[in-house]
Formats: structure tokens, sequence, C-alpha cells
């Protein structure tokens, strides 16, 4: 194994697709969402953006906690 590797899994990525359906809300309020700066953070990967899972979660747990 190399030095910086670990033995956990990687974390599953959502497409931003993905988490709209997750979260019950239209991608047009996802990115409403984001361009205020209240959307989960995203990550790229390659060309692409999504959401951590984890990141998902704590996003959503917020929102019932408001």
């Amino acid at each position: 194994m190399a030095p910086n590797q670990t033995d956990t899994p990687a974390e599953r990525v959502l497409t931003i697709p993905e988490f709209c359906r997750r979260a019950a809300i239209s991608r047009r309020y996802f990115d409403v969402l984001r361009q205020r700066g209240e959307a989960p953070t995203t990550v790229s990967i390659g060309r692409k953006r999504g959401v951590l899972e984890s990141t998902a979660t704590k996003w959503l747990r917020s929102l019932e906690e408001a």
C-alpha cells in the first residue's frame, strides 16, 4: 500500500440530480441555493460536480434542526 493510502473505502459522490432527488428539490432551486451560498458544498470529479454523501446528509439534517 502506498504511504498516503488508507484502508477506508472511498466516499460515494452524489451527482447533482441524485442529490436533488434525495432532497426533494428541483435542479433550478439547487442553483438558486448555490447562488445564495446556501447549497451544500460540491466537489469536482473531472468535469462534473457532485455532493459527497456525508455532506448531503449533514445538509439535510441541518434543515430538520432549523
